[in-house]
């Protein structure tokens, strides 16, 4: 490998906010933009809301356990199915359709 092949070219100006397309924006879970105030108000319980929105194997005991740091833990007790909530809770509705195109 020559010296040449070794450089390295950035191709993206650096950034601190990426908007995202609206085709995203129109089709997203939370449009609110109330939700930034709610997260800063009501941490970290804020994030009960989020997890209303999924579907649980076994609820959660409580939404943050902070009691050993670093060791952070999240919706203590709670299972859930990724691959259920992600693609077969939608399957009565839009099962017809690609899940990803």
């Amino acid at each position: 490998m020559g010296e040449e092949d070794t450089e390295l070219e950035a191709r993206l100006e650096a950034q601190d906010v990426f908007e995202p397309p609206e085709s995203f924006v129109e089709q997203a879970n939370v449009a609110d933009p109330g939700v930034y105030e709610e997260f800063e108000e009501n941490w970290p319980d804020c994030w009960e809301g989020a997890a209303e929105m999924l579907d649980w194997e076994t609820e959660y005991d409580q939404t943050f356990d902070g009691s050993n740091p670093p060791f952070f833990e999240w919706f203590t007790g709670g299972e859930l199915n990724a691959s259920a909530n992600c693609l077969d809770r939608h399957l009565d509705e839009r099962g017809d359709e690609a899940a990803i195109e």
